[in-house]
């Protein structure tokens, strides 16, 4: 079952906690364009570039770090738009 936000956004139940409280955050589609390389302390992070598909910066390129399996053309779900991870160096 679906209840309607205050913004009129559709939520389901399983966001709604034993005192009723929501905790809830949107979350915006992107697309991998391209894989920049390993990073972390191990190389356990993927840094990667990535457009915003929705969301008020729907458009907008950004450095993301991403753990776990991804390959360019993979869409994926961010809760934040506005920052871009740092660029890594290059060791020579």
């Amino acid at each position: 079952m679906e209840k309607i936000g205050e913004e009129g956004i559709k939520q389901s139940e399983q966001n709604i906690t034993k005192e009723n409280v929501i905790i809830w955050s949107p979350s915006y589609r992107a697309e991998v364009l391209e894989i920049v390389g390993r990073t972390g302390m191990r190389g356990e992070a993927t840094h990667t570039i990535v457009r915003v598909l929705d969301g008020p910066n729907a458009g907008k390129i950004l450095r993301r770090n991403i753990v776990g399996p991804i390959r360019k053309g993979d869409i994926i779900m961010l809760r934040e738009t506005e920052i871009s991870a740092m660029p890594i160096e290059k060791k020579d």
